[in-house]
């Protein structure tokens, strides 16, 4: 089995009047009672995804009982997420993985409305702002996914340096004496063979019939592994995850936004109440 490291509404207020026979009842005439009230406020995002540059629709109902707006706007938070994988070649059963979010831009106001009359829905029996959620083409995508070519300016302003470094520790976890020796002694003359042999005990099990091969079993010395892995760390990472059979290289890397918008209603009392907070995937 493959071995992977994992780095790894508001809900629309108010109270529904009760209806006998032919009766029907304002919803914002139902709420008015003593004392401040919230105002509310309910949004609604028709889809999930959005294309960079492009915007994505809105429709957001308010009321309150004041009937009085001092501020009617839309803010967002912006995340990012990355994901970064990298397989070895000399060891396809191990891949690195590692998921990160980050948030890089706390809430903020993006558009302000004007409160205005016409906005009141009879059927709704509230106001209604439609609009669009404003996403800039600096949001894109992009990823890289198993190339055919290494492109390591490229790749090295992408991944940080930390995410190498933990692909080399965990592959090295991995890697037993023939593997290790192919890297280090065979496929790079990084060691010779007797200098590789001394980081390691060596016992020689002989053989109980006279036919027969004796087994070695190799132990890495504890004291000797944090240089073996130095050792490991001068061979390119490109070269530790290109399967020329392939032929490509075993890294895959994705950078993508979310976008986390929600509206404000301040009514004339000076009581503030926000939506629910609508979640949109930047493509």
């Amino acid at each position: 089995m493959k071995k992977k490291i994992l780095y790894n509404l508001i809900v629309l207020g108010g109270i529904i009047g009760a209806t006998t026979s032919c009766e029907t009842y304002d919803l914002v005439d139902e709420i008015a009672q003593t004392g401040h009230i919230a105002p509310n406020v309910y949004m609604e995002v028709p889809t999930g995804n959005v294309t960079a540059g492009d915007s994505a629709d809105f429709s957001v109902q308010y009321w309150s009982v004041d009937r009085s707006f001092t501020d009617l706007s839309l803010w967002y938070a912006l995340d990012v997420n990355f994901k970064f994988e990298l397989t070895s070649v000399y060891n396809q059963e191990y891949s690195f993985v590692l998921d990160s979010a980050e948030r890089v831009r706390d809430f903020y106001k993006v558009l302000t409305y004007e409160h205005s009359q016409s906005y009141y829905d009879t059927e709704k029996k509230a106001y209604e702002i439609n609009g669009k959620i404003p996403v800039s083409y600096t949001l894109s995508s992009n990823e890289i996914n198993y190339p055919d070519s290494y492109d390591q300016e490229l790749i090295e302003s992408l991944i940080p340096a930390s995410v190498f470094a933990r692909f080399y520790e965990g592959l090295f976890e991995t890697l037993e004496y023939e593997t290790l020796k192919e890297i280090l002694v065979v496929d790079f003359a990084i060691l010779d063979q007797e200098t590789f042999d001394s980081y390691f005990i060596i016992t020689v099990i002989e053989p109980e019939e006279e036919e027969g091969e004796p087994e070695y079993i190799y132990e890495m010395k504890e004291e000797t592994a944090t240089e073996l892995l130095s050792y490991l760390k001068q061979v390119p990472v490109s070269d530790l995850i290109f399967n020329e059979a392939v032929p490509e290289y075993g890294i895959k890397y994705s950078k993508g936004y979310k976008i986390t918008s929600k509206f404000r209603v301040i009514n004339g009392e000076g009581i503030e109440n926000y939506s629910e907070e609508k979640i949109i995937t930047v493509l």
